[in-house]
């Protein structure tokens, strides 16, 4: 890939990173009100949250890859 690709790359992966970071804090969010009797509705945002971090996991690598492949 060319620099210029790379960095478009990265910009982009950054951009993905920061809304689901954001979705996180909101899911987190939900989670402080909820009614810490309800293990339902707790679990599944526990849930949708472990997957949205599972996303930022992903593009933290690639964000990894493509700034080793600028540097290199």
């Amino acid at each position: 890939m060319a620099q210029r690709e790379l960095r478009k790359a990265m910009a982009s992966t950054e951009k993905r990173m920061a809304t689901l970071k954001g979705k996180i804090e909101a899911k987190q969010a939900e989670m402080a009100a909820a009614d810490p009797s309800d293990y339902v509705a707790l679990t599944a945002l526990q849930d949708e949250i472990a997957a949205f971090q599972a996303q930022v996991d992903e593009l933290e690598l690639a964000w990894l890859d493509a700034a080793e492949a600028l540097e290199g």
